[in-house]
């Protein structure tokens, strides 16, 4: 009866550093989870009704210290369908911090979409007032995306 539970025990205990050392090595290796053909494979999985170029998008993560990260989207001349909209841009950027132990969590530090009808480009997410300088036209394509839900 002590075996038995001794070699529970062990092989629960291997297990979980298993998973511990996968979880490890994929936090600090987020290129080789990260792939376009992984995200295409979720995108199709999961979310049927969206199509999405992934050949004109670039990710690129970047360590910031030993848990934080930058991941950086871009994308140039690419298209996102869904049912029977289409939206193309011509220059999109998404620029996100990641932070674990730290509130918020995700912290997106730049957003940049030009399109042929459109642009916006938003680099201080942070919420302060004291250089807002919108334009009564930005205020409108704000309300607009926001009326929207984007």
């Amino acid at each position: 009866m002590i075996k038995t539970v001794k070699y529970t025990f062990l092989v629960l205990l291997t297990l979980l550093t298993i998973i511990f050392l996968v979880a490890v090595y994929y936090w600090f290796n987020l290129e080789a989870l990260l792939t376009n053909k992984r995200l295409q494979a979720l995108q199709t999985k999961y979310v049927q009704d969206v199509k999405i170029d992934w050949q004109k998008i670039n990710i690129d993560i970047d360590s910031l210290g030993l848990f934080n990260k930058k991941i950086s989207v871009d994308a140039s001349d690419a298209c996102l369908n869904y049912k029977n909209s289409n939206f193309c841009f011509k220059n999109l950027v998404i620029k996100i911090t990641v932070r674990p132990f730290e509130s918020p969590f995700l912290k997106f530090n730049e957003l940049t979409a030009i399109s042929n009808g459109i642009t916006i480009v938003q680099s201080d997410f942070s919420g302060s007032d004291k250089n807002k300088s919108h334009t009564p036209i930005q205020e409108t394509v704000a309300n607009s995306l926001n009326t929207v839900g984007l």
